[in-house]
Formats: C-alpha cells, structure tokens, sequence
C-alpha cells in the first residue's frame, strides 16, 4: 500500500532532509541562510507544499486514514475521525451522524438527537510504537424537539522533537500540537416548520470551527517568534431520516416498535476555504475544503425492555470528494455493524482511496448497555475500539472511546 504518488521528491525524503538542514544550522544564526530561511526553502520544495518538519511523525497515521486530505491540508487532525465506532464502520458515518460525534461528522445529525451525549475519554495514536503522537477529544451533544447542539475539542500530539547544531549538542526540547474546536447547532425543518409525517426528520446544521497551531519555539526561527497561527471556517450539513414502525407480532417486543430506517446525509467541511498562516513570512496555507455524501439503512428488532433491541444491524456507505487545495478522484467508504441487545457491537469496513491509494479494511467492537430507566428515560455507556490499519512497521493504530448518554 502506497500512500504518496511518484513525485521527484517523496513527503518522507523531504522530511528526512528537511530535519537533517536543521540539526545542521546553529541556533543563533541569522545570516542570509537561517534555519527558519533554510526550513521554508524545503517546505516550498515538497510535493505538498505544507511545512513539513513533522510529517515523518503523520505518514503511518495517513496511511490508515483518509490520508491524501489531510496531507493536502494545513491541520491534518481535523480530518481524523474522533470516535472509535465510525473508525469501525469505516468511516461511512456522515448519514448516521448520531450520538456526541455528531458534530464532527454531520452538524445536522444535531437535531435528530434527543437528550444528552458526552464522550468523556478518546485517543487515536498516530504512532502506536512511539509514545507522544496521538489526538484526544472530548465531546458533548444535546437535543429536544427538534432542536440540537454540540461541541467538540481535539488535540493532536506530534510527541517530543529534539533540535541539534552540527556537533549534535542538543539546542532545545519542544512538542508541536494542533487544537480544533467546534461549536454547532441544527433544526429539525420537518418538526419545527413543515409539520409534516412523524416518521421524518430533515434536519440541517453549521458548525463554527476555530484551529489553532503551533509547530516550533521561537528559538527556532531567525526573529525570534513562535511559529503558531489560528484560524476558524464553518462545516455546512444536511441529513434526512424516515424511520417506518414494523407492526408485525412476531417482531413485537416489550418497548418500542421495531423498526426500518432510511438515512441520507451530506457534510461540506470548511466551506468558505480559508487559509491559515504559521510561519514568519506570512505565507498562507490551505487549511482544505471536502464534500462528503453518504447513506445507511438501519433496522431494530424486538425491543426487550429494560435492555435493547435483540438484534439492530446498521450497513453504511460514503463518498468523499477532496475540494481544496487541490482536486481528486473521490474516495469510497463501508461500513456494517451488528448490535445484540444494545450490550455487544461488532463492527467491519472498508476503506477504498484511489486518490490516496489506499485500500484497507477495519475491525472494531463495542460493548456497554442502554438500558430504559421508565416510560420515558433511557440511560447508557459503551466503550468502542477500532483496530485501524497503520504502516507495517508501525502495526495496528488501536481508536478507543467511552462515550455516555440519557434520553428522555
């Protein structure tokens, strides 16, 4: 598996070189080839044109994911998924949007919510055989009556960097990262306008983002000054849902009806393509722009109160079009999930990105309870694990999260 087209100079050459000119310059030179001068000569040479100095800590993570957006993208951790459950399902989850995560993948899905959901605890390593390179979130998601909203907070981890002058006496520590945060809101058009068939939701949702960056100390650059910048874009999204009731007595359980449910669901993530600028010369920087499309058919069978459904099986698929910088062939996502009285969850998908050249499968499972409180109440946990497939020296990047809720 590949990742990176043919090119003259590979994202992972430019890498090694970019860090061997910098071990190389003194940390006080400010003569007309400084380290900070030296470092965007390179980073304008690679074939993504992003400053590269900690790419080489990235490439097993973009090999498992959806690589060549984030590798075109000055924040690549936003396009890492947060939660361990659509790591499962493949990343084919823009039309199920449900639960805290919602935010992330479909603003929309934020109407479609009811009650509360938080996700107290998530870490993808980028790295698993280095300590340091991983992305933690939080999350939490609310709604009630057609009316929703959410927040999401990530940070990305590059681990620790080490700089050296040319006798290889170590200059300085530091560790790079990236925040992105998320504040969202959506409607539910059918409940609180149109007032049409119960059985439909059509919900539409934004999400205000802001990014934060900072990838060197100051005694990294020629002036002095910490190379970060900050930036903000917003995600546009729209879902429908048509849940239809199955009344036969067969499927009857002791709770709600059983069910049939048709979701369609589309994201345009930093719709405006803004830029971002973090170095000293004030170059901008693509912080990219994507479309995703998706839909999924999911169905819940014998509702045995106080537990779940017996059995609720959810299949999904998704299509990505990378936008911005650059345009390319789309990427194709699947995803099935089976799910036994809301407790145990096994999961399967398949991830096809010509553009990236990426062809893998995932596995995951989930294993928690939902359990009905009264008429009307239903509170829950699960812990979700995904096994994302990384470069082979690196092995398997192991996704977790708890995520918690209460419905009412």
């Amino acid at each position: 598996m590949h990742l990176y087209k043919s090119s003259a100079c590979s994202p992972r050459q430019s890498t090694v070189a970019l860090l061997a000119t910098v071990s190389d310059v003194p940390a006080n030179s400010d003569g007309p080839l400084s380290r900070s001068t030296r470092i965007d000569q390179l980073s304008r040479n690679t074939t993504r044109g992003r400053l590269t100095i900690l790419l080489s800590a990235l490439l097993p993570a973009l090999l498992a994911s959806n690589g060549w957006a984030a590798l075109n993208s000055a924040i690549p951790s936003q396009w890492f998924p947060p939660d361990a459950r659509s790591q499962g399902l493949g990343r084919a989850y823009t039309a199920i949007a449900e639960g805290p995560s919602a935010i992330w993948w479909n603003p929309a899905g934020l109407a479609l919510i009811d009650g509360l959901h938080g996700t107290p605890y998530a870490r993808f390593p980028l790295q698993p055989a280095v300590d340091g390179y991983e992305i933690g979130a939080l999350e939490l998601s609310g709604g009630r009556n057609g009316l929703g909203f959410g927040a999401h907070l990530h940070r990305m981890d590059y681990g620790r960097s080490e700089f050296r002058d040319e006798t290889g006496r170590t200059l300085g520590r530091f560790e790079p990262y990236e925040y992105v945060g998320l504040l969202g809101g959506a409607i539910d058009l059918n409940q609180r306008a149109i007032h049409g068939s119960p059985a439909l939701a059509l919900g539409v949702g934004a999400n205000l983002k802001m990014f934060h960056t900072k990838l060197a100390p100051a005694r990294l650059a020629a002036n002095h000054r910490d190379w970060e910048g900050t930036s903000w874009d917003l995600d546009l999204g729209g879902l429908a849902a048509y849940k239809m009731p199955l009344h036969a007595p067969a499927l009857t359980g002791k709770g709600r009806d059983s069910f049939v449910e048709l979701r369609g669901g589309a994201t345009l993530h930093n719709a405006l393509a803004r830029e971002i600028s973090y170095l000293e010369d004030g170059a901008k920087h693509s912080l990219g722009r994507e479309l995703r499309a998706g839909a999924a058919v999911r169905a819940g069978v014998m509702d045995l109160a106080p537990l779940s459904y017996l059995v609720e099986a959810t299949v999904s698929a998704e299509r990505n079009w990378e936008l911005e910088p650059v345009s390319g062939t789309p990427g194709d996502f699947y995803g099935v999930e089976m799910t036994l009285l809301g407790i145990a969850s096994l999961r399967h998908g398949w991830v096809r990105d010509d553009e990236g050249q990426t062809h893998d499968t995932i596995t995951g499972y989930g294993v928690g309870c939902d359990v009905q409180m009264d008429e009307h109440r239903r509170v829950g946990f699960r812990y979700d694990f995904a096994s994302v497939p990384s470069a082979n020296e690196f092995g398997e990047a192991d996704a977790r999260t708890v995520s918690v809720w209460m419905t009412w």
